[in-house]
């Protein structure tokens, strides 16, 4: 990327997984003495909650540390009885 206005207005909502990625410079071009936001400079990218995103998190969730290693062990979910009240009654 040779030059690129960025701005502050959330339009992340609105695009896919994909596009961001493609959007985004990775963290070692960004231009030295600018302000960005924190999740750039360390290579992050903020991705939209969507059913389509987290259920492509779930499916890969053996390759991905994505879960929470307390309550995903051994390839089984093992939740404390207080949140399966709270979430699944």
């Amino acid at each position: 990327m040779q030059k690129g206005n960025f701005s502050a207005t959330n339009i992340v909502k609105h695009l896919s997984p994909s596009e961001i990625l493609h959007m985004t410079p990775v963290a070692k071009n960004l231009p030295s003495g600018r302000n960005f936001f924190e999740h750039f400079s360390n290579s992050e990218l903020e991705i939209p909650v969507t059913d389509l995103t987290m259920q492509t998190l779930l499916d890969n969730r053996d390759l991905v540390q994505i879960l929470n290693p307390s309550f995903y062990r051994d390839g089984k979910l093992i939740l404390p009885r207080s949140i399966v009240e709270q979430l699944f009654n």
